[in-house]
């Protein structure tokens, strides 16, 4: 047996021991205590309890997994007989599948285990709390053991009474009992028949899962009861559905002996429906359906500072969770958003610690940007007015301000986010001027100038260093340059690419601003006219790298504020300008078509056998004087043509398109100017954003751009005041 196989191998262990000398044993049992002082014991409940399944012999048990599940609803409510009693039915269904079973196994690992984990702190105490609490769940599970296979046959019978046509008529008079029985249910269902009856297949459906598939019943139930809850459901809906759900089975099935298991069933699901709306009903989702600023802010002011950011970023009931803060956007509750935003985003402090909820915002929801900007652009500004800090202290005549951009800039991972990106595409030209989106810009412009110029300088530096060492030189223009750069049309353009951004980096607005402004800004024009001057020579000078960028690659032209502003404007106006040009081809195909018409002359060489005596040329004609390309002799000739006819039809031309519509386009192009000129600059930059993340940033390595994100110090506390440290990030 394996109890003498045991002694046996004791025994001759115990032998050999004796053969050893004293020392020999002394070293092996320091040994052995040394390699028992590194073993993985067990620091949880779950863990040692898996642990002593095993040593006592009923580690093959799988229901212990279950019951391991169970305990971890139990234990917590303990207190609430109700809770209690809705855990032990459900524990009850998913023990039922495993048919009989032994508690007292588990029984005796729970106190084993239990005792392994509180060596010290274990007493009668103990012994009689986990005793007593043993007891009630014990007795719950077992006096009902028997009713999950019963139900469930009682559920199966039902529905096998059931045809597709009674199954029909049975869903809608559910819902029609329902209705008339309770008035205030019309408030929060309004659907089509179509949905009603999905809405029942799903009950019963969730009905049948509660016996086979327990846990995944209770998790969809519990997704369902928070749902609900978000939408405002008061629980005294669901214990009238209950009874219009059971008049129906009693008016559609007369056997009796099947209602009680029904009942059982529908009381265990609505009693679990009614716990999770209850627990999902908290003070934030409420002050969300009533969509009220002052609602919410009433909900949140009884919660600790340091607590706010959990119950405004999620609400649990069981396994399932959901974020007020999405709820309300997904809702349209766009007040009680913009309330949870600016709670989340304001900065406490309570002596040397600080409340700053925009890591948990970003670190619970990493895609909000991008969720803001497809459903609710208009609480984008609240997020960046949340992302900055400015002092109530002014030293110098400045105060300080703290731009809080590093969920913005980098995620999870350490590479850039999508933020500003979705920004691009979502194309706000007012919030892509936001201070905090400026900052990122000037950031990325810095990052290009790194990027881009001190890839090209180091590259050209080295290989220049090389080609004077080598004696590689030649000259260009009296000037020695060496032979690599001439060799090839990308290494010249490289070359005056450098030197050209070198002179833009001279001229940077940026740089020259901070001479008249503690800000970092990108346009400085108000604080005078050598300023503006500046910032045009910085234009005027950066067309030549755009054209040298659009050699190299052409999706760079965009990097140019000036031009970007240009091509921004010319797209915009575009619709109009095609517009204008189809009417121009309708008019000169509607006048060409009458001047074909007209009686062809005799002599050969006039201008109206030349020029008009068929509909393609009349129409081509019409149409380079439109664009003051018919040259002025042909209007002499047509002044005294022999068909007096045609000087009509051209003047008639010529004041339709020239004086009527030349006019209605100038008119209509200078409004439309003056509507997207205030968004041009924003505009362009959008466009410029796109093209930096399609072109350059792929080309930059994980380590220039770790280097880089380093170099900010955003991990590092940023000072508020004068000797007050602040949160990081900034």
């Amino acid at each position: 047996s394996q109890q003498q196989a045991k002694e046996a191998n004791m025994a001759a262990d115990g032998a050999k021991d004796v053969e050893k000398g004293e020392q020999e044993q002394g070293d092996e049992k320091h040994g052995a205590w040394q390699d028992n002082s590194n073993l993985n014991i067990p620091k949880t409940f779950a863990a040692m309890a898996r642990f002593n399944a095993a040593v006592m012999g009923t580690g093959d048990r799988m229901w212990f997994a279950d019951m391991l599940y169970a305990m971890e609803s139990l234990v917590p409510y303990i207190g609430n007989i109700d809770r209690v009693q809705e855990d032990c039915d459900v524990l009850m269904l998913t023990l039922a599948k495993y048919g009989q079973i032994n508690l007292k196994e588990f029984r005796s690992v729970m106190f084993a285990s239990l005792r392994s984990l509180l060596p010290t702190k274990w007493s009668n105490d103990h012994e009689n709390a986990w005793a007593w609490f043993w007891t009630i769940v014990e007795k719950k599970v077992e006096e009902n053991k028997k009713l999950p296979v019963y139900n469930h046959q009682c559920l199966r019978t039902f529905l096998a009474r059931l045809d597709e046509e009674t199954l029909e008529d049975f869903k809608l008079k559910v819902f029609d009992s329902f209705f008339a029985n309770c008035e205030e249910s019309q408030l929060y269902l309004r659907a089509a028949n179509k949905r009603l009856m999905y809405i029942m297949g799903r009950i019963l459906n969730i009905m049948s899962d509660i016996y086979t598939k327990t846990h995944q019943a209770v998790i969809a139930l519990s997704a369902l009861g928070l749902l609900h809850a978000g939408h405002g459901v008061p629980e005294d809906l669901v214990r009238p559905f209950v009874a219009a759900f059971m008049g129906g089975i009693k008016e559609n099935c007369p056997d009796e002996s099947i209602h009680d298991g029904l009942w059982w069933t529908l009381d265990l699901i609505g009693r679990i429906f009614i716990r999770t709306l209850s627990e999902g009903s908290t003070p934030v989702i409420i002050a969300i359906n009533r969509n009220t600023s002052k609602a919410m802010k009433l909900a949140v002011a009884n919660y600790p500072r340091g607590e706010r950011e959990v119950i405004l970023l999620t609400v649990q009931v069981g396994t399932e969770s959901m974020s007020p803060l999405i709820w309300a956007v997904e809702k349209g509750a766009l007040e009680s958003a913009r309330e949870i935003l600016n709670d989340l985003l304001t900065l406490r402090a309570d002596r040397a610690r600080y409340y700053y909820g925009m890591e948990m915002l970003f670190t619970r929801h990493s895609d909000i940007i991008s969720l803001l900007c497809t459903k609710a652009p208009s609480l984008l500004p609240t997020v960046f007015d949340g992302l900055i800090w400015r002092s109530k202290n002014v030293k110098n005549g400045m105060r300080r301000a703290n731009y809080y951009i590093a969920s913005l800039l980098r995620g999870e991972d350490g590479q850039l986010t999508d933020s500003l990106l979705d920004l691009i595409k979502q194309g706000d030209p007012e919030i892509i001027c936001h201070p905090t989106e400026r900052f990122t810009t000037i950031f990325c412009r810095a990052f290009l100038y790194i990027g881009s110029l001190g890839q090209l300088f180091a590259k050209h530096a080295y290989q220049t260093y090389r080609a004077v060492r080598q004696k590689q030189m030649t000259r260009l223009c009296c000037l020695p340059v060496p032979k690599y750069v001439l060799q090839t049309r990308q290494e010249l353009t490289e070359v005056a690419l450098m030197l050209l951004l070198m002179c833009l980096l001279c001229c940077e607005p940026v740089l020259h601003c901070l001479a008249v402004s503690s800000e970092l800004l990108t346009n400085c024009c108000e604080y005078g006219e050598w300023q503006c001057n500046l910032i045009q020579t910085y234009n005027r000078l950066a067309t030549f790298p755009m054209v040298l960028y659009f050699v190299l690659t052409s999706e760079l032209v965009h990097l140019n504020v000036h031009l970007s502003v240009f091509s921004v404007i010319c797209s915009c106006l575009m619709w109009e300008f095609l517009l204008y040009v189809a009417v121009l081809a309708f008019f000169a195909a509607a006048f060409a078509s009458a001047i074909a018409c007209l009686p062809q002359a005799l002599a050969a060489d006039s201008v109206h056998e030349r020029d008009f005596s068929s509909w393609p040329l009349a129409f081509e004609s019409l149409l380079s004087s439109a664009f003051n390309v018919y040259g002025s002799d042909n209007y002499e000739q047509i002044a005294v043509a022999d068909e007096p006819m045609l000087k009509w039809f051209v003047m008639a031309f010529a004041a339709c398109w020239h004086v009527y519509l030349m006019n209605l386009m100038v008119a209509q192009l200078c409004q439309r100017y003056n509507e997207i000129y205030h968004d041009a600059r924003g505009n362009a930059r959008l466009t410029r954003g796109i093209n930096i993340y399609e072109t350059s940033m792929p080309l930059i390595s994980k380590k220039r751009w770790t280097a880089f994100v380093e170099s900010l110090h955003l991990d590092e506390a940023c000072e508020l005041d004068e000797g007050d440290t602040g949160p990081r990030g900034a």
